[in-house]
């Protein structure tokens, strides 16, 4: 079978969480955070985009016009490149659908 979704690690002794936001049917995951000592917050965007063009497309406007975007940390399986001459394998035509949304 298929599976996908995202998870991410909180030290709950150095984080309080403040809210939690899955989306997309676990492909993304929205986390903001509290550092207990410098009262800091911190937004998290975890993100596993889809592999099939169609799916990436929509998934990507998604994530553009979220209101969890921009975090100050992005991370996550984006299955894109940025540059065409870095790209190895696959269908290239496949490949930039996101991309231009991470930048250089």
């Amino acid at each position: 079978g298929r599976s996908n979704g995202v998870a991410v690690g909180v030290d709950r002794r150095k984080f309080r969480l403040l809210d939690v936001y899955p989306h997309q049917n676990g492909r993304i995951l929205f986390v903001k955070v509290r550092h207990k000592i410098t009262n800091f917050v911190l937004n998290v965007l975890a993100i596993y985009a889809p592999t099939t063009l169609s799916e990436r497309a929509e998934f990507w406007r998604s994530v553009n016009d979220s209101t969890f975007f921009p975090p100050r940390i992005l991370l996550g399986d984006f299955d894109c490149v940025l540059r065409e001459d870095r790209a190895m394998g696959g269908d290239p035509g496949r490949i930039f659908v996101g991309a231009p949304l991470l930048g250089e």
